[in-house]
């Protein structure tokens, strides 16, 4: 390093032209099984210890609901981190600009895709193990949230997809964390605190029938059901579509048996897909078919 005037620890070595650093520097030659003939490239930078790698982070900001193009980043991780102290050290270094560690949630980007898809890692998981194939050039998602998220091995994933029977849409789905031990009405409040913007208010007796949702067993149970409501829907088959989504049984009375949300008869699990609705919405869809209908049974008739 004197012979080229750079500091030693501004500087590393590869093994040739483009191809990846030599990290263990305390390794004899033979074991880095160098021969004769061989290129060693002398490269300024940061030489990087052998658990430690160097990976693209996207940062997307979805704080507001608004969406936001992702701002990539080269940073050095350590495989025996584990994830929580990965958001931790980001937060630090100025990568992501967040009210706490908790507001960040990673992801493991496969291949090309984009910083909001893959798998969410939880935070307890050691980065080496519970990402294959960690090396320099991988790929991770950071998201900005509103509110503070934590995974742990007591937490599930599932797929929240926002149906709007008014517009006939059913949204992409994002990704929601819910407790193994949450009752229904716990997941219910999650879900309202997620979709506020679901919960239309339908007037004094609330968007459905009135005389129906007051011998409703899970109205009764969780009121707020009567502007938002739920259904389990399938991750197999054929694509959701509004029909289908329609059959569905929405705030289904048998799941308040279940100790748990991952108990029958709603037993779920990562990757679940769950429907939400608001009641309002679905009451004016419901209002227009009835129009529709006697429209063109007055002109049958």
């Amino acid at each position: 390093t004197l012979e080229v005037g750079v500091p030693r620890d501004e500087v590393f070595v590869r093994r040739g032209r483009g191809a990846a650093m030599i990290k263990d520097t305390s390794a004899d030659l033979r074991r880095l099984n160098l021969g004769r003939g061989t290129w060693l490239v002398l490269t300024r930078g940061r030489q990087l210890l052998p658990t430690q790698v160097e990976v693209m982070v996207g940062v997307v900001d979805q704080r507001g609901g608004a969406p936001a193009e992702p701002v990539w980043r080269k940073v050095v991780l350590d495989t025996e981190w584990s994830v929580g102290r990965a958001k931790r050290e980001l937060l630090r270094e100025g990568v992501v600009e967040a009210a706490s560690p908790e507001h960040v949630r990673l992801r493991d980007v496969r291949n090309n895709d984009g910083p909001t898809t893959g798998r969410i890692l939880r935070d307890d998981r050691r980065l080496g193990r519970v990402i294959q194939q960690l090396a320099d050039g991988k790929r991770l998602g950071a998201q900005l949230l509103d509110f503070p998220e934590t995974v742990g091995p007591n937490d599930i994933i599932v797929s929240v997809r926002e149906v709007s029977f008014a517009n006939r849409i059913i949204m992409d789905p994002c990704d929601v964390v819910v407790g193994r031990s949450w009752d229904v009405p716990q997941l219910h409040q999650r879900l309202c605190e997620l979709f506020p913007h679901l919960l239309e208010d339908g007037g004094a007796d609330g968007p459905a029938d009135a005389a129906a949702a007051d011998d409703d067993v899970f109205t009764v149970s969780i009121p707020a059901s009567r502007r938002l409501g739920v259904a389990k829907g399938s991750s197999f088959g054929p694509p959701l579509s509004i029909p289908k989504a329609l059959k569905l049984a929405w705030n289904d009375p048998t799941w308040l048996g279940a100790d748990c949300v991952c108990a029958a008869p709603l037993t779920l699990r990562d990757a679940s897909v769950l429907l939400v609705r608001s009641q309002a919405d679905f009451a004016r869809a419901r209002a227009a078919a009835r129009a529709r209908q006697a429209a063109r049974a007055a002109e049958g008739g």
